[in-house]
């Protein structure tokens, strides 16, 4: 912790000023060594952090049929990709085509169908109504 920095170099001050450079050199190296824990600590806490934040939005997720997820409680029902979440443990929102009723992800361009019916009447209706001219 800072403490621990400042009390060593409290110390490295007095053993200076009494000139024991010996050791002052091993009072710097213990305060170097103080601040790579202090920095690996930073770190865990963060991975720690990060995989609590992963935990519980597996808990929230909803698979599907097709390869995308949604959230459980999320009143937005936004697409996410399922390829990017299971490989990278990644959230990455699918690009959604509404008429079609499509899905693309924009990272690893992973596609299908989000609503079976909805895409089913969409190719009705782009399908030649009338008489055929020969």
């Amino acid at each position: 912790s800072n403490e621990l920095s400042t009390g060593i170099k409290n110390v490295a001050d007095i053993v200076k000023k009494a000139d024991n450079l010996e050791l002052y050199a091993m009072l710097l190296d213990l305060q170097s060594k103080a601040l790579e824990l202090q920095e690996e600590n930073t770190q865990l806490k963060q991975q720690l952090e990060d995989r609590s934040r992963i935990e519980s939005l597996r808990a929230r997720i909803i698979r599907h049929d097709q390869p995308f997820i949604t959230l459980q409680d999320d009143d937005n029902h936004i697409l996410y990709c399922a390829q990017c979440w299971d490989s990278k443990e990644k959230l990455i929102q699918m690009n959604t085509e509404p008429k079609p009723a499509k899905f693309v992800c924009p990272s690893c361009k992973n596609e299908g169908i989000y609503d079976r019916q909805a895409y089913e009447r969409y190719i009705q209706s782009r399908k030649p109504r009338g008489p055929r001219i020969q």
